[in-house]
């Protein structure tokens, strides 16, 4: 292919195919350049100035079936820019002016004949473009697909892991369990004997206690029984002289100390 400009920032451009010429010279043709991406061309000056915008393969099937004119392509481009030679190098301006732009309305009307073949080829490259999509997703949906059973997997063994490990600590806390009711007795006969010897200890660290609180209990009875004896005898005194005044006063005279001693005794 014949390479038509040589851009900064787009590289070259390559003629794929000629819809008009005027002086052997291309003014409406596509250009093909970097990663398969094609350009229609519009001659706005001759040897000196062209529009070109970024197509797909789908518009200029459009164009050459006359379903929608040159300058609605133009127009529904998303990448257009003119381009310049100033007798030296390519220069590239984004400023697209409406009056660079072919004349509204105005349809290729080409015959079948003319551009079939090419026609041929676009529909083929989309064909192919479209089924390497088509793989593409489908190898994405694959590749996700894959992801997602990995990820599934991963999930599952974790769940396996905590499974097996839940199940270790029932087994782990059953066998305790089990060792817990056997202890059981054991711990309640320990509990028994520990809590005697604290009792026994502390008897035994208060003897001394005891032994004390057991004398002034002997001592306060020994007091109380001498206080009841002497009041005993005080009663007895008190009951001999009751006894010996009324005897006195009845005979009229003392009663001998004989007669005393009998009383008291």
């Amino acid at each position: 292919m014949e390479k038509i400009f040589n851009l900064p920032y787009v590289g070259d451009l390559f003629l794929e195919h000629t819809f008009y010429m005027l002086d052997d010279e291309p003014i409406l043709f596509v250009c093909k350049g970097i990663g398969d991406i094609r350009y229609l061309c519009s001659c706005c000056r001759l040897y000196e100035k062209w529009v070109v915008g970024q197509v797909a393969e789908t518009e200029l099937i459009n164009l050459i079936d006359d379903k929608v004119s040159i300058r609605e392509v133009f127009e529904n481009c998303d990448t257009k820019f003119v381009v310049r030679w100033d007798g030296k190098r390519f220069k590239v301006d984004g400023d697209v002016h409406d009056s660079l732009l072919p004349k509204a309305g105005a349809l290729l009307e080409l015959d079948r004949e003319k551009c079939g073949a090419y026609r041929g080829s676009l529909v083929k490259y989309r064909k192919q473009w479209q089924s390497i999509q088509l793989a593409t997703q489908q190898s994405n949906n694959v590749l996700s697909a894959w992801k997602q059973y990995q990820e599934t997997i991963f999930t599952w063994n974790q769940y396996q892991e905590v499974c097996s490990k839940w199940k270790q600590d029932q087994e782990l806390y059953a066998s305790l369990l089990k060792e817990w009711k056997s202890l059981g007795p054991v711990i309640d006969e320990v509990s028994r004997i520990i809590s005697s010897a604290i009792s026994i200890q502390l008897t035994h660290q208060n003897a001394d206690y005891w032994e004390k609180l057991a004398q002034y209990i002997q001592s306060v009875s020994t007091v109380a029984e001498a206080e009841d004896k002497e009041e005993q005898v005080q009663k007895q005194a008190l009951s001999v002289k009751q006894t010996t005044e009324t005897y006195g006063s009845v005979h009229n005279e003392a009663p001998c100390n004989d007669e005393i001693q009998y009383l008291a005794a």
